[in-house]
């Protein structure tokens, strides 16, 4: 595996990723750019995963009082940011031995491939007795999706002990109104929107942007109304939230919606 990014290395990537951006999206509502994922154009099924919303942290506050910090970036750097730290090997105290972190991304992995973090290494490394070659494959899986947040503004820190807040009506019909923009404009068109969270699927819903799919017999599929740019179907799924603490005895059922929507959507574009 390569040496870990320097946070000048990385600044510097993600700067060049959001030149990119900028001449791809000429965003009015929308305040955040799609992370598009190198391998994204290529993908048969194309997939954008639509996160709900990020937390303010001391590093982004000092950002903000002085003036340095960049919102329409903030996507692409979390996007980056995320797989980078799940391939960080930390010590377990135990036995020394290396462990995967961010249990945020390793769901949203097994949604999209119905394989643990601890499956996909075995999978991708075949006989290789170097994790790092499989901890390298992993994270160039995470270029085969684009990566986008609805709620166009950091929400506050949540204090100790207390819930996280939650995004009002107005952050919520600006995040319906950046969806627009966002699907208008990305290109190619993806497939599938996995939509990261049932509040979301329920928030969106409620306006004229889904209609119900009765494919499936899935109550949180829908089927994407609003301006596209290639102009084709494009399918809304909802599921839970990855940072729900008791979602285990839901992931089986997730990871099944989920696959049989990408087989949906391969029949009908006659992939199978």
């Amino acid at each position: 595996m390569n040496e870990p990014l320097t946070h000048a290395q990385f600044e510097e990537m993600i700067s060049a990723k959001l030149a990119v951006a900028r001449r791809r999206f000429r965003l009015e509502r929308a305040k955040i750019f799609p992370r598009i994922g190198d391998k994204y154009a290529d993908e048969p099924v194309k997939v954008l995963i639509c996160g709900e919303s990020f937390y303010e942290d001391e590093e982004y506050r000092q950002r903000m009082l002085e003036g340095t910090e960049d919102v329409a970036g903030e996507a692409i750097r979390i996007a980056e940011d995320g797989p980078l730290r799940i391939m960080k090997m930390v010590r377990d105290v135990r036995g020394e031995q290396p462990r995967m972190t961010g249990h945020f991304h390793r769901r949203v992995f097994r949604y999209l491939t119905g394989r643990t973090t601890g499956e996909a290494l075995r999978y991708l490394s075949g006989e290789a007795t170097n994790k790092s070659v499989a901890h390298s494959a992993y994270l160039d899986e995470w270029q085969r999706w684009a990566f986008w947040e609805l709620i166009q503004e950091r929400l506050p820190q949540p204090k100790p002990d207390k819930q996280r807040p939650r995004p009002t009506k107005k952050q919520w019909l600006e995040g319906e109104e950046a969806l627009r923009e966002i699907m208008s404009q990305i290109d190619p068109q993806p497939n599938l929107v996995l939509g990261l969270g049932y509040e979301m699927g329920d928030e969106l819903r409620a306006t004229e942007l889904l209609a119900p799919c009765a494919k499936l017999g899935k109550d949180r599929l829908f089927v994407y109304q609003g301006p596209t740019a290639a102009g084709t179907r494009t399918y809304v799924l909802f599921a839970m939230h990855p940072a729900y603490r008791k979602i285990g005895p839901f992931l089986n059922r997730i990871v099944g919606d989920v696959a049989d929507t990408l087989a949906l959507i391969r029949a009908e574009r006659g992939l199978l």
